[in-house]
């Protein structure tokens, strides 16, 4: 073997494990983070506070407290995703300035790295620290969640990087089908004694007519500047106009609830009943709205593209 075929069969390989050291650095950080955070809320933090312990009579293992408990996954994967957010802008600002090109790391591979910790680290933290300790079935809930809540987390860290505008495109979309995902499931508060019938039913539909109104206007100029700029850009997928949905949903909004919206000497964990339905079948219903909305979006987005072009 010559030392020219030698040395390029080296280079590649130094180069991968120089991307998986940097991945497992990333991993590493956001692990410590992750478990720092369910330490604080389940270790050192006062119960009665955080996850308001007696309000309103509520239990350490009711249903409302419960969800306040899986609830804290999606809040640590919030602060997770504005910090990754915000490192992945900066880094790839800064490449730019050099007339180079940021490579961010592989989302899923960074998760996968992530994976064994959380999933040994949180129902440890949870079965083990203060009083009272989680039974197992809400604990592995607790690191389910948050895994999944991370993957979302962790997707749009590259998209920021390399092109900032369509992230933040991408948010307007999210914060369109926002309604969808939160909103129809008022269909089933006058049954809980939490709405009037008619109030329910305007929100749904409001917010119904309000997410397709907005997502029509925000996929127009979305198309539109995309031609004046002539951007090869491709338009964007239901899928990732979903994502975007379920981020800005079930991450950024428990996240600025528990920071923004609770008072100063009270930060709490919000209950799941605020984000989620009650009844599994209206919040599939919910999904699927979102989902065929998402699909039309994108549909629309192609259409468009087409007709601008023309």
């Amino acid at each position: 073997m010559s030392n020219a075929t030698y040395n390029s069969r080296q280079v590649p390989a130094a180069r991968r494990a120089h991307e998986w050291l940097r991945v497992l650095l990333y991993a590493i950080l956001i692990s410590a983070v992750v478990l720092g955070l369910f330490h604080y809320w389940f270790v050192i933090a006062n119960r009665y506070i955080i996850f308001l312990y007696g309000h309103l009579g509520a239990a350490p293992f009711d249903d409302m407290t419960n969800g306040r408990y899986w609830m804290s996954g999606l809040v640590a994967s919030g602060g997770v995703m504005i910090g990754w957010l915000l490192w992945h802008w900066f880094a790839g600002r800064l490449v730019a300035l050099r007339y180079r090109r940021y490579n961010p790391p592989v989302w899923w591979q960074v998760w996968l790295l992530c994976l064994p910790p959380l999933a040994v680290g949180i129902p440890l933290i949870t079965m083990s620290g203060n009083h009272p300790t989680l039974p197992f079935p809400l604990a592995a809930s607790c690191a389910v969640v948050t895994l999944l809540g991370l993957a979302f987390a962790l997707w749009p860290g590259p998209i920021i990087a390399q092109c900032p505008a369509a992230c933040g495109w991408l948010g307007l979309y999210g914060l369109g089908l926002m309604p969808l995902l939160l909103l129809l499931r008022s269909v089933e508060l006058p049954a809980r004694g939490l709405s009037t019938t008619t109030n329910a039913w305007l929100a749904a539909g409001g917010s119904l007519v309000g997410s397709w109104c907005w997502l029509a206007l925000v996929s127009f100029l979305h198309t539109r500047r995309a031609s004046q700029v002539n951007s090869a850009q491709q338009a964007n997928s239901a899928p990732q106009l979903l994502a975007a949905g379920i981020c800005v949903s079930y991450l950024v909004l428990p996240l600025f609830h528990h920071l923004f919206f609770t008072p100063p000497d009270y930060r709490y964990i919000t209950t799941s009943g605020n984000f989620f339905a009650f009844n599994p079948v209206v919040q599939i219903a919910s999904f699927a709205a979102a989902c065929a909305t998402a699909v039309w979006i994108a549909r629309r987005q192609q259409f468009l593209r087409r007709t601008l072009s023309t």
